[in-house]
């Protein structure tokens, strides 16, 4: 009897934690900006009983067949989402269903280097094996050529 308690709430628990929700938990008590930025702007907009109502339609193309799916809320007080009904054929509905991911759950992706070595044609990098040589030449013949042109001038 214990084992049968301990199973079903273990499944219980792994049911609560799922990462992808249907639209209905999703959206019940929240404001329909939630909606509009899920689902992005309705389909169309119904007054019932001096109460707005929203609707969005998905559809999925199986077999050269259009089947849809159409996600109704009724909007309440302050813009709140009291109800919220889906209805339609299980694939296109399942369009609607929401996603959530941690940041912990994303895999860490190497970030790309922010700076490129871009080599220009009479290009020179500062501090090379080859800058160093021709730089102590030609700061060494400097002061000789100076030198030079002063005494024949």
């Amino acid at each position: 009897m214990r084992i049968a308690a301990l199973l079903s709430l273990g499944l219980l628990a792994g049911c609560a934690t799922t990462s992808t929700v249907d639209a209905t938990t999703a959206l019940s008590g929240r404001e329909l900006d939630t909606a509009l930025n899920l689902y992005g702007r309705w389909d169309e907009k119904i007054t019932l009983a001096e109460r707005p109502h929203y609707v969005w339609r998905r559809a999925v193309l199986l077999n050269g067949q259009t089947y849809y799916c159409e996600l109704r809320t009724e909007v309440a007080f302050r813009n709140t989402i009291s109800a919220v009904t889906v209805e339609g054929y299980p694939a296109a509905c399942s369009l609607f269903q929401v996603q959530y991911q941690s940041a912990y759950d994303a895999k860490a992706t190497p970030e790309a280097p922010r700076t490129e070595i871009v080599a220009a044609r009479n290009f020179r990098p500062v501090g090379g094996a080859a800058s160093a040589t021709s730089a102590t030449q030609d700061v060494s013949a400097r002061p000789q050529e100076q030198a030079a042109v002063r005494r024949g001038s």
